[in-house]
C-alpha cells in the first residue's frame, strides 16, 4: 500500500504528545508514609506503562496503514516483530519492578484496594494482583480507543489512502493520546495532593470542569482539565476537514450526533466522548472509588472482612456490607437458630421476627398481617395460592383449577404473564388467551443469492395467533443491511414479508423472527405453509427459492 513520505512526522507526533505529559512531575509524598509512596508509584508507573505501551501499539497499527509492517504482526502482542515485542515486555517489566519494589508492604485496604480489580490469587490482596489489573484494564482501555480511532477499513488495509486521509488518521490518534494523557496526569496530580494533604478535601478530582460540568472546585484543576479537552475540542488535524471522513467506516463506532452525513464534528465528540469514558476506568485502577470492604482486612466501621469469601447467600458467612449474619439479611443461618429469613422482622409472613418458620397451608388462616386464605395445601394454582392469598388475574400464575374465579368469565385462568398481560400479548388483561409465547424462524433452506425477496406466511391450521398487528406484527429481519416491511392480515391468518438487498444474501439463510401465541405445548413447524410469491437475484433474474419455519422454540407456563 503507497502513501506519503510523511509518517515520521505523525509517528513522532504521537510519542511526543504522551511522553510530555508523563514527564510533568506530580506532588512530592513524604518518604514517612510508605502507602502514599506506594500509590505514588503506582500513579505514576501505571501512566508511564499506559504511555509506553500505547505508542509502541499505535506506532505498530500507523505503519501497517503506510505499509510499512509486516500485515501480520500482532500490535497488542508484539508477535511477529521481534522490536515490538521487547519495548511491549520492557514497558511490563518496568511497571512490575516498581511497584513490586515499593508496595512490597503495602496496606492494601488503606488504598482502597481491591476495588474495581479481582483478588485471582487469593486469600489476600497483593501486588501481583494489581498489576494484573493495571495491564488488563489498561490494554482493554487502549483497545477500545484504537477502536475509534483507526477506522475498520483502513486497519484491515482494504485499498491504498491519500496523504490527507493518513494525515487525518495518524493525527487523530496523537491528539487523542494526548487528551487522555493530560487530563489524566492533571486528576491524578489532584488526586494525589488530596492523599498527601496537599489538595483540601473539598475538591472533586473527578468532576467535569466548568462550563462542562459543576467543576472540581479547584481553578487549577480546572484549568488543566480544560487545557487537555482543548486538545481535541480546538478542532482535530486540518486534514479530516478536507476528506469524506464516512467513507473511511468512523461512523461504525460513532454516532452520527450532527445528523446528515458523518463528518469530522461528529467523529471529534466521538473521541472525546471515548476518552472521557476510558479515562474514569483508568483513575478508578489508581484511585479507586469502591468501598473497601471487601479487602479481606478488618477495618473501622466493619463487624467481619472475609475478603473473597464474603457471601449474601452463603450461611454463616461474612456479609458483602461487611456485617455479621443476622436475622432479616435474607440467608437463613442455622448457627444463628433460624430456620427462615426473608430478609424482614416483621412478623406473620411465614417467617417471624426471630427468623422462625410460620406455616402458610396449615389450614389456619393467620392474621398479622392477615392471610387471606388457607385451603391447607401449598396449591398455586387453586383459588388460594401457596402464599395463603385469593388468586387474581395479573399475579403471574395461572389459576387452573375448577375453584378458580379469577379468570375470564368468573371461571379459571387459561394463562397469566403478570405484568406481561396485555391485549396485544400472549396472555390477554383477563387472563384468556395463550400459555405459550413461540419464537419462529423463517428461512431459506434452498441455495442462491436473493436481492428481493416477497412472501407469505398462512398460519390458518396452526393454534394460535402471532402477535401485533398489521404493520405492528411482532417480527424482526434477520437479513443484516436490507429493506423490508411485515404485515400481518389477522382475518386471513396470512403474514407477508418483503426484503430487498441490492448486495444479495446467500440461502440457506435465516430471514425473520416472528412471535407466536399458542396454548399447543407441541407446536410444529409443519402448522405454518410459506409461499413465495416473487423472487429474484440482486441482477434481477427470477428465482424459486424454498422457504420454511426452521426452528420453534416456546416459552411459558
Amino acid at each position: 500500500m503507497k502513501c506519503v513520505n510523511r509518517p515520521t512526522v505523525f509517528l513522532f507526533g504521537v510519542s511526543v504528545a504522551l511522553l510530555v505529559a508523563v514527564s510533568v512531575p506530580l506532588p512530592a509524598l513524604s518518604a514517612q508514609n510508605p502507602d502514599l509512596a506506594c500509590r505514588s508509584t503506582i500513579e505514576s508507573g501505571f501512566r508511564r506503562w499506559l504511555a509506553a505501551t500505547m505508542i509502541a501499539r499505535a506506532q505498530c497499527q500507523s505503519r501497517k496503514i503506510l505499509g510499512r509492517q509486516d500485515s501480520l504482526t500482532d500490535c497488542v502482542t508484539g508477535a511477529n516483530d521481534v522490536a515490538l515485542a521487547a519495548r511491549l515486555a520492557k514497558a511490563d517489566n518496568r511497571l512490575d519492578r516498581s511497584v513490586s519494589r515499593r508496595c512490597a508492604n503495602a496496606e492494601w485496604g488503606l488504598l482502597s484496594y481491591p476495588g474495581p480489580c479481582q483478588d485471582v490469587a487469593g486469600p489476600d490482596f497483593t501486588a501481583d494482583d494489581l498489576l494484573r489489573c493495571m495491564k488488563n484494564v489498561g490494554g482493554a482501555a487502549i483497545d477500545a480507543m484504537f477502536q475509534v480511532e483507526y477506522p475498520p477499513a483502513m486497519k484491515a488495509e482494504s485499498r491504498a489512502y491519500r496523504s490527507d486521509e493518513v494525515a487525518c488518521v495518524i493525527g487523530t490518534v496523537s491528539r487523542s493520546f494526548a487528551m487522555l494523557s493530560r487530563d489524566m496526569k492533571t486528576r491524578f496530580s489532584c488526586q494525589l495532593g488530596q492523599e498527601a494533604g496537599n489538595v483540601d478535601a473539598g475538591v472533586d478530582c473527578r468532576a467535569i470542569p466548568v462550563p462542562y460540568g459543576p467543576g472540581t472546585k479547584d481553578a487549577a484543576v480546572d484549568s488543566g482539565i480544560l487545557r487537555a479537552y482543548l486538545t481535541v475540542l480546538s478542532g482535530l488535524p486540518k486534514a479530516c476537514a478536507s476528506i469524506d471522513i464516512a467513507a473511511l467506516g468512523y461512523s461504525a463506532h460513532c454516532s452520527d450526533l450532527s445528523g446528515g452525513s458523518f463528518d469530522f464534528r461528529d467523529l471529534e465528540s466521538c473521541v472525546f466522548d471515548s476518552n472521557q469514558v476510558q479515562l474514569a476506568t483508568l483513575m478508578d485502577v489508581v484511585f479507586p472509588s469502591d468501598p473497601v470492604c471487601g479487602n479481606g482486612i478488618l477495618q473501622e466501621g466493619e463487624e467481619c472482612d472475609d475478603g473473597r469469601l464474603n457471601s449474601d447467600t452463603v450461611a454463616g458467612a461474612c456479609r458483602t456490607d461487611c456485617r455479621l449474619p443476622f436475622c432479616g439479611d435474607g440467608t437463613t443461618d442455622p448457627g444463628n437458630a433460624e430456620s427462615c429469613d426473608d430478609g424482614n422482622t416483621t412478623a406473620g409472613d411465614g417467617c417471624d421476627a426471630l427468623c422462625r418458620t410460620e406455616f402458610c397451608g396449615d389450614g389456619i388462616v393467620n392474621g398479622n398481617p392477615p392471610e387471606r386464605c388457607d385451603d391447607g395445601n401449598v396449591n398455586a394454582a387453586d383459588g388460594c395460592t401457596n402464599t395463603c392469598r385469593f388468586a387474581t388475574c395479573g399475579d403471574g400464575v395461572a389459576c387452573t383449577d375448577s375453584s378458580c374465579t379469577s379468570g375470564p368469565g368468573g371461571g379459571p385462568e387459561q394463562c397469566d404473564n403478570g405484568s406481561g398481560n396485555a391485549a396485544d400479548g400472549a396472555c390477554h388483561a383477563d387472563c384468556s388467551g395463550f400459555r405459550f409465547t413461540c419464537s419462529l424462524t423463517i428461512g431459506v433452506t434452498s441455495s442462491e443469492t436473493l436481492g428481493a425477496l416477497l412472501y407469505e406466511m398462512d398460519y390458518g391450521t396452526a393454534a394460535g395467533e402471532l402477535l401485533g398487528t398489521a404493520a405492528n406484527v411482532k417480527c424482526t429481519s434477520l437479513v443484516a443491511d436490507s429493506l423490508f416491511t411485515f404485515r400481518d392480515d389477522d382475518a386471513r391468518r396470512i403474514m407477508r414479508e418483503s426484503v430487498i438487498n441490492s448486495a444479495g444474501f446467500a440461502g440457506p439463510a435465516s430471514l425473520a423472527d416472528c412471535s407466536f401465541a399458542t396454548s399447543d405445548p407441541g407446536l410444529a413447524a409443519r402448522a405454518f405453509k410459506i409461499t413465495v410469491l416473487d423472487a429474484s437475484s440482486p441482477d434481477f433474474d427470477p428465482l424459486t427459492p424454498k422457504l420454511a419455519v426452521t426452528a420453534v422454540d416456546c416459552t411459558g407456563q
